[in-house]
């Protein structure tokens, strides 16, 4: 008998690339036979994520096109319980519940490509899907942690583990833990910055996460992390171009810049940030050089607004700046993730409102619109 699904889709363009935003369409899926290698997975819950909105707007890639598929279905950040195991199978149970940790990897386990963007493998939002045994990471037994968590934790989370992990021993290549024991630790762009910023917080440093938005400010401080209002700060937001052509703009953006470079000397008693997580990418970047204390790092996973970067090779390599580019995190990083968190409760504290299975393209466009707090979280098959 064939394997069916309840979907929701994203079609191929039909009028090339510049036909605009795809649309999120319910349908029926069929899937293939359940191989000796894979399990048989229901998705329980999912966590919105950036990727998830760059797919629909088809940016910067168009997805369908990139793989040659009619229509696709998108979500990567998830838990999902086992239904049945293929039959060469044998370190997994049927019941236990698991992240997915598709993607495409080079020859020393790091990823390339993951599932549900650029690989082409088919996400979560569906009622029923496979993967092979070695691409899902199983919950610690009997977690103590909500499931809802969870599955915003997937993808985030182990995503800053293994930034952090790259960026915390590139410093210390630098500047030992005697010389400098405590580090300033910033972060801004969304839920994977404030990750990293909690878990140095968990481990000693001194956390801060730039907030825009009263309901974000107060779920930073509630994780332990200091939080520093965004909108102190209203025209940092740095274009090139405006900059030389337009004074008004120059003269309200380095008001901004010398607002937050202020408050950056005053939180860190001088000694300027030694790691800026920085997720939000060409907007920023200029503030966020500014901002480094000697010998530190700008460590990023992705970009919000803007990829091309600028900056002085000769200034950065006086200051000894490190820069960190990290994508996801091998699986021998996320079963560390998966293990400290449960331990330490490093979990996000998700949005309250939960949506349906049916209320996914409303959450679609909530989050497009920014109407979400950080963690939002939708239902597959959980209860």
């Amino acid at each position: 008998m064939p394997i069916l699904a309840d979907a929701w889709f994203i079609h191929a363009a039909t009028n090339g690339k510049h036909s605009g935003p795809a649309e999120l369409v319910r349908g029926e899926m069929e899937i293939d036979d359940l191989q000796p290698n894979e399990v048989l997975l229901a998705p329980l819950f999912g966590s919105w994520e950036g990727n998830m909105t760059h797919a629909i707007d088809r940016d910067p890639i168009d997805i369908c096109e990139a793989r040659g598929y009619e229509r696709c279905v998108i979500g990567n950040s998830g838990v999902a319980r086992i239904v049945e195991l293929g039959a060469d199978v044998t370190d997994l149970k049927e019941g236990q519940v698991v992240l997915m940790g598709a993607m495409d990897t080079d020859a020393w386990g790091y990823p390339k490509k993951l599932m549900a963007y650029d690989m082409p493998v088919q996400g979560l939002m569906r009622t029923r899907m496979k993967l092979r045994s070695d691409q899902v990471l199983p919950l610690p037994e009997n977690t103590r942690h909500d499931l809802t968590r969870w599955a915003a934790f997937n993808v985030r989370y182990p995503t800053a583990w293994d930034n952090w992990r790259i960026a915390h021993g590139t410093f210390r290549l630098l500047i030992n833990e005697e010389e400098f024991p405590r580090m300033n630790v910033w972060a801004w762009g969304g839920g994977t910055a404030l990750a990293e910023a909690h878990l140095a917080t968990l481990l000693g440093h001194s956390g801060v996460a730039i907030a825009s938005t009263p309901e974000r400010k107060e779920l930073i401080e509630s994780m332990g992390v200091k939080a520093v209002d965004r909108t102190n700060f209203p025209a940092l937001q740095f274009d090139e171009r405006r900059y030389k052509t337009d004074e008004e703009y120059a003269a309200a953006y380095r008001d901004s810049e010398t607002a937050f470079l202020a408050t950056v000397a005053e939180l860190t008693g001088g000694l300027g940030v030694q790691v800026f997580v920085d997720l939000i990418g060409e907007p920023v970047f200029r503030a966020t050089l500014k901002a480094l204390g000697r010998q530190g790092i700008v460590a990023t996973a992705g970009w919000k607004v803007g990829m091309r970067m600028k900056f002085l090779r000769a200034v950065e390599c006086i200051a000894r700046h490190q820069f960190i580019h990290t994508h996801f995190a091998p699986l021998s990083e996320a079963r560390k993730a998966i293990a400290f968190a449960e331990e330490n409760e490093w979990l996000p504290i998700i949005d309250e409102r939960i949506y349906d299975f049916d209320e996914i393209p409303e959450l679609a466009a909530n989050y497009a619109a920014g109407k979400y707090r950080m963690f939002p979280v939708y239902r597959i098959n959980g209860e």
